[in-house]
């Protein structure tokens, strides 16, 4: 079970002051007293199957053998990151990581290796992660799919996310590797905070304000879903 904090202005994890994350505090101040920030695993059977076989997904990404490309997800579109990478693999260069946002010319702590958007796989992967892609398929209305690293002692700052609104989205983390000792990984939306804990999801509407950080001293890795509410699949 995931531990649960609320956030306050003199909590400390690890060595991460939490004064020094900042948030939007008329966005978080005005959060209706109904809304919903987490989801519950049962509230979407669809994705059961991905806690089921954590521990196969966890090899697969285990197995990769997967180069982190110069390329950077800051002030991009998924469509022009999308040509940017397939030009660089039509150069001939191999498939792997993407640099994240929040740092000039990417984030080197924060990586990602996308799997699927819009309920197709990724078409350059070859035959990386079968069992992934397996069970992704059998889930209608991902919009996204990613293997995600936040390197030890990173903070994701706090970023919102207003198309999950929008769109009608939800946001899945599966963690798939932790610290195996002091596993300083959370996940804070709105002010509540969950813990990253190994092959237990995090389903969280990502439209409010919300960061992530790990502060202990190994990867955090997990599987990155971004899912519509009402499970259609995209045309």
């Amino acid at each position: 079970m995931s531990i649960v904090w609320v956030l306050n202005n003199k909590t400390h994890f690890g060595n991460l002051n939490m004064d020094t994350i900042t948030c939007k505090p008329n966005t978080m101040n005005n959060i209706a007293s109904n809304a919903q920030t987490y989801f519950s695993l049962t509230d979407f059977p669809q994705l059961i199957s991905l806690k089921q076989h954590w521990l196969q997904i966890r090899e697969e990404f285990n197995q990769l053998n997967a180069p982190l490309m110069p390329i950077h997800r800051a002030d991009k579109s998924r469509e022009e990151l999308f040509q940017e990478v397939f030009q660089h693999i039509s150069n001939g260069n191999q498939y792997g990581f993407v640099l994240g946002w929040g740092a000039h010319g990417g984030n080197k702590n924060w990586i990602q290796f996308g799997l699927m958007m819009h309920d197709k796989a990724v078409p350059f992967l070859n035959t990386e992660a079968p069992k992934t892609m397996e069970l992704l398929h059998q889930i209608d209305g991902v919009k996204m799919a990613a293997f995600i690293i936040l390197k030890p002692h990173t903070t994701l700052h706090c970023h919102t996310h207003p198309e999950i609104h929008d769109e009608g989205l939800v946001q899945l983390h599966l963690p798939l590797k932790t610290a195996k000792h002091n596993n300083f990984n959370y996940l804070n939306v709105a002010g509540e905070f969950r813990q990253h804990i190994e092959g237990e999801p995090i389903i969280f509407d990502g439209s409010y304000d919300h960061f992530a950080v790990n502060e202990s001293s190994e990867d955090r890795v997990i599987l990155y879903l971004e899912l519509r509410k009402d499970g259609l699949a995209y045309l």
